[in-house]
Formats: structure tokens, C-alpha cells, sequence
């Protein structure tokens, strides 16, 4: 009965990632049939992942409104929020001095103040929290809490990893297509290679947070805006207060690549030890 029981929800797994992106691609197709269309459309695919996870925990999972938002309403570990916020800010801030240090990058701060920029990145944060809620609530809130049943902590990471890569894909490659930003299918391979080592990132966000999906929000929605604000835009190829080549020096290009690539193996040490540590418990 156990292993019927294990089955069926893998099938509803496989299910939930072959509509979410079967459908995230078609949409980004479709608008980008037209370039102006598409450039102010793209960010509506963030929903995709919450709206699928919404439908499936309603009506094949029966769950009820309350039981379906709890790790919404669940009180973070101060570690998970120091965490979210502190490895993003980190994150970036060392791909900016890389990119000084090698003459890859330049200080291109514009007229923004240091007031302006703080007061600002707070307010956006705050704000983007609505937006990467449509990803996050699919990919850590419905997703991988499966995975990690089925599978285990680090191969489920990266099965999540490759699914929000593969997610990504067409709609960088469009982007780059419309923008001009470089090699499409390059620029897209980069950075879905990049989303792949920082989603550990955000699986151990996840799981040590007490089961609040609050942390995982603050870090996805901090990256967000600190790496465009300080290292450009990788999807609309415009600077940011460190100027240079974006796929290059970007947190979703090759600098974020490599330093996402050297802390995988941290993760998945870290979830090593604590599937050991409770198996012995």
C-alpha cells in the first residue's frame, strides 16, 4: 500500500513539472512572437510555478485554503533569515570585487547616492516579495518537499535545479534574442547552469527554516534586486552600478557560475550531515 501510495505521488510530481514547464515555454513562445509584446510580458511566466501548485494542492491533493498557505504563516529560524538575506548581499558583493579587481568590471554608480540606493533596494525588496512568491511557493513550497521525500535533500536539490533551469531557458534565450545582450543560446546556457548551483542556496534556506517559506521569499526576492542593482540585468542587459559585461561579472553569469559552483559542495556537505545526523536519531 505504501509503495502504490509513493508511486502515485511521484507520478503527481513528474505531472506538476511537466505542466509547469511544458506551459511557461509555450507562453514564452507565444509572446514573443511579438519582441514588445514579449519584453513587457516575460515577468508574468513568475506565476506559473505558484498557480500549478495552487491547482494541484486544491484538487488532486484536497487540501484545504488554510493547510495550503501554513509555511506562509510559519515562524521563520532567525539562522534561516540571516541566512537569506546576509548569502545573496555576500553573494554579489564578491562577484563585484572580482569584476574590479580583474578590470572586467567598472564603479558606474550614476547620480544615485548611497541613501538612495539603500532606501530604494529596501523598498524593492519589500515589493519583489509579491512577485517571487509565484516562483517560490511552486519550486520550495510545493516542490521540493517532495523531492526530498522521494529522493533525498541533495539529489532533490538538483532535480529542483534542473527543473527551474530548464523553467528559465527559453525565456533568457528570447530575451537575449530581442536585447542583442550576446550569443542567445549561450547567454541562456550560463545562466541556466547558474540557477542550477544557487538553488542549493535555496534549498538550505528552506530547510532550516522550520518549515517557513518566509525566508526562502526574502532571499529569492534580496537576489532579485541587489544582483541587478549592483551587477546588471542579464534579461534585459542594462548596467548596474557595477558596469562591464553582464553575462561576465552578473550573479547569473559566468562569475556567479563559478562561485555558485565552489559553495554547491558546501550544500551538499551541509545535507549530507544532517540526513546522517537524523537517521542516527
Amino acid at each position: 500500500m505504501l509503495n502504490i501510495e509513493h508511486l502515485r505521488d511521484n507520478r503527481i510530481t513528474i505531472s506538476y513539472i511537466l505542466v509547469v514547464i511544458l506551459s511557461t515555454w509555450i507562453f514564452a513562445f507565444l509572446i514573443f512572437l511579438s519582441p514588445n509584446v514579449g519584453l513587457s510580458l516575460f515577468g508574468v511566466v513568475m506565476f506559473f510555478p505558484a498557480i500549478v501548485a495552487i491547482i494541484f494542492n486544491r484538487f488532486i491533493h484536497r487540501k484545504s485554503v488554510k493547510s495550503m498557505f501554513i509555511s506562509l504563516f510559519t515562524k521563520p529560524s532567525l539562522k534561516s533569515m540571516i541566512f537569506s538575506i546576509g548569502y545573496p548581499l555576500i553573494f554579489v558583493a564578491t562577484c563585484a570585487i572580482i569584476a574590479i579587481i580583474t578590470g572586467l568590471g567598472y564603479f558606474n554608480p550614476g547620480n544615485s547616492t548611497l541613501t538612495y540606493i539603500l532606501i530604494s533596494s529596501i523598498i524593492l525588496i519589500m515589493v519583489n516579495l509579491i512577485f517571487v512568491f509565484g516562483e517560490e511557493y511552486g519550486w520550495r513550497g510545493y516542490l521540493l518537499p517532495k523531492l526530498t521525500i522521494a529522493t533525498g535533500k541533495s539529489k532533490g536539490t538538483m532535480i529542483l535545479g534542473v527543473v527551474w533551469a530548464l523553467y528559465h531557458f527559453p525565456l533568457v534565450y528570447l530575451l537575449a534574442k530581442t536585447t542583442g545582450i550576446g550569443n542567445p543560446l549561450l547567454i541562456a546556457t550560463i545562466q541556466a547552469v547558474g540557477v542550477f548551483f544557487i538553488a542549493f542556496a535555496f534549498s538550505y534556506s528552506y530547510y532550516i527554516s522550520s518549515g517557513s517559506l518566509i525566508p526562502v521569499l526574502f532571499l529569492h526576492s534580496t537576489w532579485n534586486v541587489v544582483n541587478v542593482l549592483i551587477l546588471g540585468d542579464i534579461y534585459t542587459n542594462k548596467f548596474g552600478i557595477i558596469a562591464g559585461n553582464i553575462p561576465v561579472i552578473n550573479g547569473e553569469g559566468i562569475f556567479g557560475l563559478i562561485l555558485g559552483g565552489i559553495l554547491m559542495i558546501w550544500f551538499i556537505n551541509q545535507f549530507n550531515k544532517s540526513e546522517k545526523y537524523s537517521n542516527k536519531i
